[in-house]
């Protein structure tokens, strides 16, 4: 039996999202957090936290890749104590959403929820005591995008966007694959349209 014919206007897509129930993003949010809390529990408890955890998502809806999640433990401001970094929901080329805790006297709070994470590093430069933040997400072989992150006092807020190219120099290695300029061309971006140009 042959499939019936799609109308012009109306794609694939679109006739399966009408199948598909709608969820609010905040409901999604919400399932995430709630994957996060046994990890927070035990990084609050002083447990040696491995660097890969599993995380039990109730959302029925969530992929593969929101099932796990990547932990690193940094002290963003000099304190001796040490924040808690997440990445989760990680695409095949490594972009993931990403989030920073810090305890308090009452638990934790976020200082920083990202989408589109593919590497972070602390900056040597400090905003009202916290370092400054850069993030990268990977486009292709040879470009993406960097923010920084700086903290307004009570969390992390991107200050400064650009994109980045590594230029090809138009020589091949022994092994066949081609050679790029050592440092990549920055380019500013608006970061009202992070992470894009």
């Amino acid at each position: 039996m042959r499939s019936p014919a799609l109308h012009p206007k109306i794609s694939l897509t679109n006739r399966l999202s009408d199948l598909r129930p709608t969820m609010s993003r905040a409901r999604i949010e919400q399932w995430r957090r709630d994957s996060f809390q046994p990890v927070i529990v035990r990084w609050l408890g002083g447990e040696h936290l491995p660097r890969f955890v599993e995380l039990d998502r109730k959302d029925p809806y969530a992929a593969n890749s929101d099932h796990a999640a990547i932990v690193k433990l940094l002290d963003v401001n000099g304190d001796g104590n040490e924040e808690l970094a997440m990445q989760s929901g990680c695409a095949v080329v490594g972009n993931c959403a990403f989030w920073l805790f810090q305890k308090t006297a009452n638990g934790c709070k976020e200082l920083l929820v990202a989408e589109m994470v593919q590497r972070y590093k602390l900056r040597k430069n400090r905003t009202n005591g916290y370092f400054d933040l850069e993030t990268r997400v990977h486009s292709s072989v040879t470009d993406g995008g960097l923010a920084i992150y700086r903290f307004n006092g009570s969390e992390y807020k991107i200050s400064q966007c650009f994109g980045y190219e590594y230029e090809l120099t138009g020589k091949i290695d022994r092994n066949g694959q081609a050679i790029t300029r050592d440092r990549p061309t920055l380019t500013p971006w608006d970061c009202a349209h992070w992470p894009g140009p």
